[in-house]
């Protein structure tokens, strides 16, 4: 009777079974590997959208209107004088008051000289001819947010319920002549509402909405005013 080599088969059997497991293990690996990976891209994705959604599509800002021909025409054809421009500082105490009125200063020189109606805005002793008005900032044109009750839940749900928001914005100074014995105010006010959540990405599509403060519309809207107050301005800079 001829013997069978039970030894060298059960080498083989645990061979195979040998290379199962590893197999099975390497299998199991690529799967955790896989799934790492998988999670790591879902965390950068919405990281990306996070970013994204608050950077510029979580909020949107109506626009002023669009400027008839009569007001394009007007911008491009006047006849407002050259005048030199001196903004005073603030003379208050009051350390909040007088950094807000501060920022308005420096806001009111920036938008007075984007005009471009006037030859020379400037802090008195930073002008380089002699002023023909003086200007002092009125923090009064402008106003705290005012929002609806739904802002907290808007930004607990991260903008998925929207909600909405308006506050004044713009330019005013009190305008004095050199002298001081002529002076008058000038308030450009521009009322600002801005929509908050989810909704921002669809109306920012539409005309006069805006992700972004519509700064080059405003500063047009507040040459217009002064051009209508240039009557008042010469007056007061003779």
């Amino acid at each position: 009777m001829k013997r069978i080599d039970v030894s060298k088969g059960n080498r083989t059997t645990g061979s195979m079974t040998t290379q199962i497991g590893a197999r099975t293990r390497l299998s199991e690996r690529m799967s955790q590997a896989l799934e790492r990976k998988m999670k790591s891209g879902l965390l950068q994705f919405c990281a990306a959208l996070l970013v994204t959604w608050f950077g510029s599509g979580c909020y949107s800002i109506h626009t002023p209107p669009p400027l008839s021909s009569a007001e394009t025409a007007r911008l491009a054809n006047h006849t407002f004088p050259r005048l030199t421009v001196a903004v005073l500082p603030p003379k208050i105490t009051v350390s909040k008051q007088k950094y807000g009125l501060l920022r308005s200063s420096d806001r009111l020189i920036v938008g007075l000289r984007r005009t471009g109606l006037f030859a020379e805005v400037d802090y008195e002793e930073n002008l380089t001819n002699d002023p023909d008005l003086l200007v002092a900032a009125d923090q009064h044109v402008f106003s705290d947010w005012r929002f609806e009750e739904g802002i907290l839940v808007s930004l607990l749900t991260l903008g998925v319920i929207p909600s909405r928001g308006t506050a004044d914005n713009g330019y005013g100074c009190v305008v004095r002549s050199v002298d001081a014995d002529v002076s008058g105010a000038l308030h450009f006010r521009h009322t600002q509402t801005q929509v908050f959540g989810w909704i921002g990405m669809l109306l920012n599509i539409l005309p006069q909405w805006s992700g972004k403060y519509p700064e080059d519309e405003v500063i047009k809207r507040f040459t217009l005013y002064l051009l209508a107050n240039q009557t008042e301005m010469e007056s007061i800079a003779r």
